[in-house]
């Protein structure tokens, strides 16, 4: 290697050298190909600003999101309101009586004409122990389940506390001779769904 060789060059002789050339014309390809790029990409950067102006929201309406409640929560939120007022739906369509189980009293209660007509159960105790399993039930109860909830030694005797009940019932609540509580062979019993009893 010749002494020349080692000699570092100076700024002027590095300029003038064909390092230099070629480095410039390294850069001039490079900026050169990435205005191609940025040509290609600008009708897709422009059509992404479009479409996120497009979906965004005045600054006026953003409390209108905030606030958003679907219908579904909304309506949850009414029912338990309701519930917790204790307030009654509208009557249920279908019903031929209207009677109020009034819990801290224990009686059934209906009003005729303004005037309230009540059957007292604070002393019946398996009759109104069928009247709440029934209520709870919501549907037909079978015989045998029945008989061993009430602590019953027969299904007969089932069917005399249903008997007296709806007797009792029938005459103090003005019913016309309607049965509160139903009976079916096979299926057992149930409260009559053409009365509609709402607890208090």
């Amino acid at each position: 290697m010749s002494k020349d060789a080692k000699k570092p060059q100076t700024v002027g002789e590095l300029i003038s050298s064909t390092y230099f050339d070629d480095a410039q014309e390294t850069m001039k390809k490079f900026s050169e190909q990435r205005e191609k790029i940025l040509d290609t990409l600008r009708p897709t950067v422009e059509r992404i600003a479009e479409m996120k102006n497009a979906f965004t929201l005045p600054e006026i309406n953003h409390h209108v999101l905030i606030n958003y409640q679907p219908t579904d929560v909304l309506i949850l939120k009414e029912l338990r309101q309701l519930n917790a007022k204790k307030q009654k739906t509208p009557q249920v369509q279908g019903c031929d009586f209207v009677v109020v189980y009034d819990t801290n009293d224990v009686s059934l209660n209906r009003v005729i004409d303004g005037k309230v007509y009540s059957y007292d159960l604070s002393e019946n105790g398996k009759r109104k122990r069928m009247l709440d399993l029934l209520l709870d039930k919501k549907g037909y109860v079978q015989t045998e389940e029945l008989k061993n909830l009430l602590e019953c030694p027969t299904t007969q005797a089932v069917a005399k506390i249903k008997q007296t009940f709806n007797d009792y019932a029938s005459n103090t609540l003005k019913l016309n001779k309607i049965e509160i509580i139903n009976s079916k062979k096979g299926s057992g019993y149930r409260i009559n769904p053409k009365i509609h009893i709402e607890k208090e």
